[in-house]
């Protein structure tokens, strides 16, 4: 698809060519991918929100990284608990 054709489409089809077009992506690749997409601001901090209306958690984190390494290394532990969980599960 070009560019062209992917900014016509709405923000539901943009995510559904996306989901498709990395569903067959390794752990360790979608790993990599979010880590690229990652949020970093021009002050080294990062802000991550994920949530709607319906979301119920027991345990709520809040990071405060100083620095793109800070981030990295948060990130790299979330990549091994991800690919430890999925190794379990196979």
């Amino acid at each position: 698809m070009d560019r062209n054709h992917y900014d016509k489409l709405s923000a539901e089809e943009k995510l559904e060519f996306l989901e498709m077009a990395t569903e067959h992506l390794t752990i360790d690749e979608k790993a990599k991918l979010v880590k690229k997409l990652f949020p970093i601001k021009d002050d080294n901090s990062c802000s991550v929100t994920m949530g709607n209306s319906q979301v119920h958690a027991n345990t709520v984190y809040q990071f405060n990284l100083n620095s793109k390494d800070e981030t990295a290394n948060l990130l790299e532990a979330i990549i091994v608990k991800i690919r430890d969980t999925n190794n379990k599960s196979q």
